[in-house]
């Protein structure tokens, strides 16, 4: 599998301007990702050259199902003593955490660079990746529907088969049930007495 190096492969610098109440405890590269340009498919630039496969392959599983995973021999523009490797995920959610999980994460003495590479998605890749984002935007703004009232749940008495002039009277009274009221009279003698 050939893969030419794109401008999107690149680490960015750190951003050094922002301001010191919204710079947090580590310094970040401020890159902004549409769903254009995330992928299912991920680079991992920076990793030892040290027959590190079964682990890279261990450290990309731990983020959900891979399709693939496989060192790119052919990549040009790779450091000394680094390989990249090439990982493909079968969820893009997976993929995304991933790539948040394990930019900047040492390795072996390295720090590992993942990088997206949506070139290498196929016109039906793309096309599911589209309308499922399409489909979750149109689900988040979408109107929510009131819920419904107790009463469209239950069969009305006439529904039911039985006749009656109020029909929730005969509904509540079979879901509640009812206490028995029989009581039985107690008389102040006592039995002893009646017997003299």
């Amino acid at each position: 599998m050939s893969v030419t190096p794109c401008e999107h492969h690149v680490q960015h610098e750190f951003c050094t301007t922002r301001a010191k109440y919204r710079q947090g405890k580590e310094l970040k590269a401020v890159k902004v990702y549409t769903i254009n340009d995330e992928s299912q498919h991920l680079l991992i630039h920076n990793v030892p050259s040290i027959g590190l496969a079964d682990e890279i392959m261990r450290l990309a599983r731990k983020f959900g199902d891979t399709d693939v995973v496989q060192l790119l021999s052919d990549y040009p523009d790779v450091a000394e003593f680094t390989n990249v490797f090439y990982v493909k995920y079968r969820l893009l959610r997976d993929a995304r955490q991933a790539k948040k999980r394990l930019d900047n994460r040492s390795f072996f003495g390295n720090l590992l660079h993942v990088c997206y590479a949506p070139e290498m998605e196929s016109p039906a890749e793309c096309r599911r990746k589209l309308s499922g984002r399409f489909s979750f935007v149109q689900k988040c703004f979408k109107p929510r529907r009131e819920k419904p009232q107790f009463r469209d749940h239950v069969k009305t008495t006439s529904e039911a088969g039985t006749s009656s002039t109020d029909n929730n009277v005969g509904t509540w009274s079979n879901l509640i049930p009812q206490p028995s009221y029989h009581v039985t009279p107690v008389s102040t003698k006592n039995a002893d007495e009646d017997d003299l």
